[in-house]
């Protein structure tokens, strides 16, 4: 549901073809649509134009099927490089942001396209990590398994604050570690909300 919506809109939810779920918190709503009124459901964000254009094909399928669907491939890409990415945050942004990684897609957080990653690894704060993780990641609100996932790690996108949790030769500019700001009010609350990247849409500009 959208900022502003009234008890007469909420009412109308069963009238969906289909319904985007675009965070984790909207979910089990989704689910229980799905259960009470037939309504099929996919989960996922539209970060650039693949992840539009891929996002638009799977509403179309779902509302036809009926058959609920995700942005993201459960399948883990067979190749693993020498390099690590990892994503920490809210599961459903991570697990779309991962797909944009492995597909090479370019968006404002990646910049221009580039060879798709496929040593892709979420970690998820959050209690209910709502299925969004494949069994490589990690789900765990504990400083000691992120200080070690993030000291592990090439690259990382994930809130301004978990820099501060980064081995002392990262903080002091000598580590190749490439840490690329996400905020999010969820973690920093309003401390960075000018910088708080616009995530929906083709042009996805920070």
């Amino acid at each position: 549901m959208r900022r502003g919506t009234t008890l007469s809109d909420i009412a109308r939810s069963a009238e969906a073809d289909v319904n985007l779920v675009l965070s984790s918190t909207a979910l089990d709503a989704a689910k229980v649509l799905q259960e009470r009124f037939g309504t099929p459901y996919v989960v996922g964000l539209p970060m650039g134009g693949a992840a539009c254009a891929r996002m638009a094909d799977l509403l179309k399928e779902a509302a036809l099927t009926g058959q609920s669907k995700t942005l993201w491939d459960e399948d883990v890409p067979a190749d693993t490089p020498a390099s690590k990415t990892l994503i920490l945050g809210e599961p459903v942004y991570a697990a779309s942001l991962r797909w944009v990684l492995e597909q090479g897609a370019s968006c404002a957080l990646t910049g221009p396209a580039t060879e798709p990653a496929s040593n892709v690894q979420v970690l998820c704060p959050l209690e209910d990590p709502c299925g969004c993780l494949r069994e490589t990641d990690l789900q765990s609100w504990r400083e000691p398994v992120i200080r070690a996932a993030l000291a592990e790690a090439d690259v990382i996108y994930a809130d301004p604050l978990y820099r501060n949790l980064l081995p002392s030769e990262s903080l002091d500019g000598t580590s190749p570690k490439e840490f690329h700001d996400v905020p999010s009010e969820n973690y920093s609350g309003r401390m960075y909300r000018d910088r708080i990247p616009v995530f929906l849409g083709p042009d996805f500009k920070p």
